[in-house]
C-alpha cells in the first residue's frame, strides 16, 4: 500500500515524502489482497507510528489478524519481548506466539516463559541474507507448527 525510501519508522518515512499512511488506504489495500494467505509484517514493533494519529496496533486491531510476535535473542530480548506480550494482553490482541531469532539463548527462552502465557513456538536462525530461499526455508519450518498452521488457515 505505501513504500518509501527512507529506512525509519512509518510516520517518519512518509512525511520524507509528503505523505501520510491513514488507516482507510492500508485497509482497501487489504481488501485488494484478500486472495490466498498474507502475512503483515509489524515493521518495527507494536507501537510504531504509522501517522501522527494512528499505531500498527490499530492496523491489528482493524485487520482483526491473530499476532505472532518475533523477537532476536539479543541481550534485552526479555524485556522486549515480555513488554510486547503484555501491551498485546491489555489491547485484547490474539497472539499466536513467540518465535525467536538468532543464537538460541536459553537464558531468554526460560526468562520469556516464566513470565508469560505465549509459547515458543519456533527458534530459527538468524539470516544475513534474506531471499527467496531462506524465506522458503522458514516458511516451511513455521507451517510444521500446527498453532501458526491453524492461525494461517493452512
Amino acid at each position: 500500500a505505501y513504500r518509501f525510501t527512507l529506512p525509519a519508522s512509518p510516520h517518519h518515512a512518509a512525511h520524507a515524502e509528503a505523505s501520510e499512511i491513514t488507516l482507510p488506504g492500508l485497509l482497501t489495500h487489504a481488501e485488494k489482497a484478500q486472495q490466498g494467505h498474507w502475512i503483515v509484517e509489524g515493521a518495527g514493533g507494536l507501537l510504531v507510528p504509522l501517522s501522527t494519529t494512528l499505531l500498527m496496533t490499530d492496523l491489528i486491531r482493524s485487520l482483526g489478524l491473530p499476532t505472532l510476535v518475533v523477537s532476536s535473542t539479543r541481550l534485552g530480548t526479555i524485556n522486549q519481548t515480555l513488554l510486547t506480550l503484555n501491551q498485546l494482553d491489555t489491547l485484547g490482541l490474539e497472539t499466536v506466539g513467540v518465535i525467536m531469532m538468532g543464537a538460541k539463548d536459553e537464558s531468554a527462552l526460560s526468562g520469556i516463559v516464566a513470565h508469560h502465557h505465549a509459547p515458543i513456538l519456533a527458534q530459527l536462525p538468524h539470516a544475513e541474507t534474506i531471499d527467496q530461499a531462506c524465506i522458503r526455508q522458514w516458511g516451511e519450518v513455521l507451517r510444521a507448527i500446527p498453532k501458526i498452521a491453524r492461525a494461517l488457515g493452512v
